[in-house]
Parts: structure tokens; sequence; C-alpha cells
């Protein structure tokens, strides 16, 4: 995906409050000052979902992660500093154990990830067997994956990926829109659906 820069973006980061440092310690009860449930989306796009989900649920605590500064400086502008219950991560996901060593995770979302077409490009996928892991990590008692993708291809991967890893599965749909799960829709998924193509939904739990 070809990432076009913002010139806005590093000022955006640069003055919000919303940005985790790379040296925060991963307490997040007292960076947001509760012990509410924590979720978490892997890539936030401009960041609709995150912000979207942190206004409909403001008795959670919602974190975006996201490796591309002038994409996170979107969220962060959509989200304008006015969200308590919102924070931004700008880092690779393949780093975010260090995140959440001390609390973990209840919900993550993974919505719409890079399907890595080519076989050799496998493990670069979100839900192989070696992101899986990480998750089981930082996943708390009870946490679920919330995955959706628009790739048959991904789908199949995941759902073969999550069973041999010894994950249970539920609500799989292969046309999310066509039933009745609460749904916040990305600006990814609006785009496909507006074009009449399914959604590819599940929940994964260990």
């Amino acid at each position: 995906m070809r990432i076009r820069k913002k010139k806005w973006a590093q000022n955006e980061i640069d003055n919000s409050k919303l940005i985790i440092n790379e040296n925060f310690d991963g307490n997040w009860e007292k960076y947001f000052g509760n012990k509410n449930k924590i979720c978490v989306e892997i890539g936030c796009g401009k960041g609709k979902f995150i912000n979207v989900m942190a206004q409909k649920f403001p008795d959670k605590n919602f974190i975006a992660i996201e490796k591309y500064l002038h994409i996170i400086a979107m969220g962060v502008r959509r989200a304008n500093n006015f969200l308590p219950n919102l924070a931004f991560i700008i880092d690779d996901v393949i780093n975010i154990e260090k995140y959440f060593s001390a609390v973990k995770i209840d919900s993550l979302y993974i919505n719409f990830c890079d399907p890595w077409h080519k076989k050799r490009h496998a493990k670069r996928r979100l839900t192989h067997k070696n992101f899986l892991d990480i998750y089981k990590k930082i996943l708390a008692d009870n946490g679920k994956i919330y995955f959706k993708t628009d790739n048959v291809p991904l789908f199949e991967f995941s759902l073969n990926q999550f069973c041999e890893d010894g994950w249970k599965l539920k609500n799989i749909s292969f046309d999310l829109h066509k039933t009745n799960f609460d749904n916040v829709t990305t600006e990814y998924e609006e785009k496909f659906s507006a074009l009449g193509m399914p959604i590819f939904y599940c929940e994964a739990f260990f």
C-alpha cells in the first residue's frame, strides 16, 4: 500500500495528548485513571472505527496501534483530543506484547489487514500462527479476537490458522452485513460494501 505523506501529520502527532510514546510502562490503569476493559485495534486506517467505538462504549478503553505516522495522524485528528478513553500507539504490531505485560486486552480487533497474497509472505499475515501466539500472551481471560476482511483466501487461511492453533470460533459469517451482528464499519468496509462485496467475519477465543 502506498502511503501518502501528510505535511501536517508530524505536527498533529507532536501536539496530541493521545499518543503513547516509546517509554510507556504499560500501566493502562494509571494512564486512563480506571480499571475498565481494554480494547485494541491493530491498524487504525483513518481512525473511523476506533473513534466510533470509543464514543459508543465510554465505559471501555480503546487503543489503536499503527506503524505508519501519516496514517495514525488521521485517526488522531479525527479524535481531536476529546476522547478520554482513547489512545494511539505508533509502533509495529510485532512489538505489541511490551505494551500489555501488566494489563491484558479484552477485545482485539483486526480489520481488513494486508492479505499478503504470496505464499512466501504468509508469516506476515496478522492471523498467522506466529502472531496468534503473541495474542495469546496479551489477551485477558475470556479475551476475544474480532476479525474482518473482504479477502476470501485470507479468511480461509485465518479460519484454518485459528483452528490449527487451538482457538475456538463463533459467529462466523461469509456476509457480515446480512447478519444482525452488532457492527461498526471501517472506511475500507464501507467502500467494499458499496461495491457489493461481502464482508467476512469471525470471532476467536482461546
